[in-house]
């Protein structure tokens, strides 16, 4: 299978790789930072589709889904370059605010249009918060230590800023921010 061309830069896939490590750490200043002042937003969600301009709508959105869950677990963070578009792709385990007894789990994958180092386009697809089956104590112990150990840089990231991660990423994501 050939190579598949890209026209984003390793600049563009920096600033993607940045953008992962925002939303998985609800690094809310770092997100705002990375956006352009007249993003475009549109995601397909499960109930609805979200289409919004402006930073402030940007954040917003990802402060709605991820900000107020109680604890936050990274199961898988990748970016790749795809033509014009860095793609990131995120699955979570979460707690929402909304239901805090219950894991959920979610996952989103995001194409982001980049220029002059910010982004300017978002467009989303998302599963929707799916109630985690019971499992057993000893197959989340057992899925969890077999995660452990990929990715250290979004577990560190996420341990820096307080969501419990016991999974890392798939792929280039580093965190080069010291």
């Amino acid at each position: 299978m050939a190579p598949t061309s890209t026209n984003t830069s390793p600049a563009d896939t920096e600033v993607a790789q940045a953008f992962l490590r925002a939303v998985v750490s609800r690094d809310e200043r770092r997100l705002r930072g990375l956006l352009a002042d007249d993003v475009w937003v549109r995601a397909m969600l499960v109930r609805e589709v979200v289409e919004g301009h402006g930073v402030d709508v940007a954040v917003e959105l990802f402060h709605g889904w991820f900000g107020a869950a109680a604890e936050i677990q990274v199961l898988l963070a990748t970016t790749s370059p795809v033509a014009t578009r860095e793609v990131v792709t995120y699955r979570l385990r979460l707690r929402p605010a909304w239901a805090p007894e219950v894991w959920h789990l979610i996952e989103q994958t995001g194409y982001l249009r980049v220029r002059d180092g910010r982004i300017r386009r978002i467009d989303l697809v998302c599963t929707g918060f799916v109630p985690e089956p019971e499992l057993p104590p000893e197959r989340v112990a057992t899925s969890a230590a077999s995660l452990r150990g990929t990715g250290g840089e979004l577990r560190d990231a996420a341990a820096r800023s307080r969501v419990g991660s016991t999974a890392g990423s798939r792929g280039e994501v580093s965190d080069d921010t010291g």
